[in-house]
């Protein structure tokens, strides 16, 4: 296969219009003319067409042209377990047409044996030696029309609140990068156009009258993406496209991305910070020492009046759940720094700052998100000793996350300093 050195200087979103070929084998698959396996074999020939369409173009990766499947988006998501999809006709711009829709109707998770992974392995077979980028809707499509526009969804929730949703759908697609990463796949694009909602003002308004507040889920788009990213490989390549939709060449969404240009752009995995192209501000030098002492000092404290390295009560992990606010409150300090300076165009700081941990701030005061799943965990004696040893280790892991923080606060009074000088 050829270096990958994505993302490349050009390159496309990968959607091309699909041929009539295509067309005219799926309906001859619906009347019961010709097998799936045949109606593969007509897709197979098309891709390999637009392969070398794109190869011959010099693109440094290519895309099955998203020919094996009939949406861009609802494919993908519909292959998921917790997701049910809907036929619904609409008249959006003028134009009658049957769509289909989907909601969440029960927990969401992956499915190892989604459609996709199976035309990856095709598609990597018809491009050679070319890398293929493999395009999926991002998680927040989901968030979006599944989830906070959806009347069926909001007629039987599954989810108490976004939180939840969250923890699931980040782990859904923690597993689907993971997946594609054991079936070859280096170059992975999510297309999430679901942000271009939070600053148009028409959509602004449904998501209002759906009971939600748009500028809150800008911060809910980001943490949902931000958590999905979490452990993917080192050399997978992970890039997003978004845009203001497409439906039969009408734009969905109007307005300007400054709504949302801040969370979107600041977006984080682990703490893999870059220099940025593009500085929404400058951070404020003047304030910033003021917040390293005050972050430092909280470590300081929490460390002196907790005691991490005892063992943890055993009743308070399963019966008396009380969160921790001045874990949370430090994890808050932190990630204030940490979107102060991620604007900095000083490398030495940039490279600090990713010495910053990321602070778990419930794993070591419950197993279990439920109250009533801890209890009953706490009263099955050996899973409850098993889950009471992992609370002593998240602890453990806690002081050293919290001692980590100082020394880098330490590190970046230091080049602040430098910065200062010069």
């Amino acid at each position: 296969m050829a270096k990958l050195n994505a993302p490349f200087r050009y390159d496309i979103v990968g959607s091309f219009l699909r041929p009539q070929a295509i067309h005219d084998a799926r309906a001859r698959h619906a009347a019961g003319e010709i097998s799936f396996e045949q109606l593969h074999e007509v897709e197979d020939t098309e891709v390999s067409k637009i392969i070398e369409k794109q190869k011959a173009v010099g693109l440094h990766a290519v895309t099955d042209g998203e020919f094996r499947r009939r949406w861009w988006h609802l494919d993908w998501l519909a292959g998921f377990n917790g997701i049910k999809v809907y036929d619904f006709k609409t008249a959006d711009f003028g134009i009658e047409k049957v769509m289909q829709g989907t909601y969440v109707d029960s927990p969401i998770s992956f499915d190892p044996n989604h459609p996709f992974l199976d035309g990856f392995r095709r598609t990597q077979k018809l491009a050679g030696d070319t890398p293929v980028k493999q395009t999926i809707a991002g998680p927040n499509m989901v968030t979006l029309s599944s989830v906070v526009l959806s009347q069926q969804y909001a007629a039987n929730p599954v989810y108490a609140n976004l939180d939840e949703l969250r923890h699931d759908l980040a782990k859904t697609y923690q597993d689907a990068i993971r997946a594609f990463y054991n079936a070859g796949c280096r170059y992975l694009q999510l297309d999430d156009t679901s942000w271009g909602a939070l600053f148009s003002e028409r959509r602004r308004d449904r998501i209002v009258a759906c009971g939600y507040d748009p500028d809150e889920l800008i911060d809910v788009f980001g943490d949902i993406t931000e958590e999905a990213l979490e452990g993917r490989p080192e050399d997978m390549v992970i890039t997003t496209h978004m845009c203001k939709g497409n439906f039969m060449s009408h734009w969905l969404y109007e307005g300007t991305y400054e709504t949302i240009a801040r969370r979107l752009l600041g977006i984080r995995t682990k703490r893999h910070i870059q220099r940025k192209e593009v500085i929404i501000e400058d951070p404020r030098l003047d304030v910033l020492p003021g917040m390293i002492n005050e972050l430092r000092e909280a470590c300081h404290a929490y460390n002196r009046n907790k005691q991490l390295l005892r063992l943890p009560n055993y009743i308070d992990v399963f019966f008396r759940y009380r969160p921790d606010t001045q874990v949370e409150e430090i994890n808050a300090q932190l990630e204030a720094i940490v979107e102060e300076l991620s604007n900095s165009k000083d490398p030495k700081v940039l490279g600090v700052l990713g010495e910053f941990p990321i602070l778990y701030t419930s794993a070591h005061t419950t197993p279990l998100h439920s109250p009533r799943a801890n209890a009953i965990a706490g009263i099955i004696l050996p899973l409850g000793l098993v889950l009471w040893f992992r609370i002593w280790r998240f602890r453990l892991r806690l002081l050293r996350d919290l001692r980590i923080i100082v020394r880098t606060c330490d590190r970046l009074d230091n080049v602040m300093l430098g910065i200062q000088d010069n």
